[in-house]
């Protein structure tokens, strides 16, 4: 199945990445923030972080995890770094 290219700009100014039509600048950040998961991620083991799709906040000096993977949540709860009493955390 393929998307065609006006399902596509469909699509990005749907999520908030292209202006509606008929004008204003592209912007780059989605409209609706995902929800983050903020990670206890020591500096010597950010590759790590990395590894498993972590992203860098420079205002907040921490990693984080998109709450909706939860594949990438285990295994960076299986290297420690998902703080045991965080309410965003999905259980296992």
């Amino acid at each position: 199945m393929s998307v065609s290219d006006a399902e596509a700009i469909a699509d990005a100014r749907k999520r908030g990445f292209l202006p509606k039509e008929g004008g204003g600048e592209p912007n780059l950040k989605p409209t609706l923030a995902a929800e983050k998961l903020w990670l206890d991620c020591p500096y010597e083991k950010r590759q790590s972080a990395k590894n498993l799709g972590a992203r860098w906040s420079p205002e907040e000096r921490k990693w984080w995890l998109p709450t909706d993977d939860v594949a990438a949540i285990e295994k960076a709860r299986r290297l420690g770094f998902v703080p045991p009493s965080d309410p965003a955390a999905p259980d296992p």
